[in-house]
């Protein structure tokens, strides 16, 4: 604890460089600070790869239950074909 007080810039240099560094009091671990790991889905956004929804999308109305066949029963149908 007394390193990362009086050299809170030097240590979070280290866990900047890709360390990760346990905090103790008394020789006791009390806490870790670890590199942020980079956001997957902002780097497939950034890369084209995925197009994030509209803060604001409308999503479809979900439909009343009773209507159509269920979940069940679809999955039984497709089931049996394979059979």
């Amino acid at each position: 604890m007394r390193r990362l007080s009086h050299d809170t810039a030097g240590v979070l240099s280290l866990v900047e460089s890709g360390q990760t560094v346990e905090v103790t009091r008394n020789g006791r671990p009390v806490a870790r600070i670890v590199p942020v790991q980079p956001d997957v889905l902002a780097g497939l956004v950034a890369s084209g790869a995925l197009i994030a929804a509209a803060p604001n999308a409308v999503r479809p109305p979900r439909l009343p239950a009773g209507l159509g066949p269920s979940t069940t029963q679809i999955v039984d149908e497709l089931r049996a074909d394979r059979l």
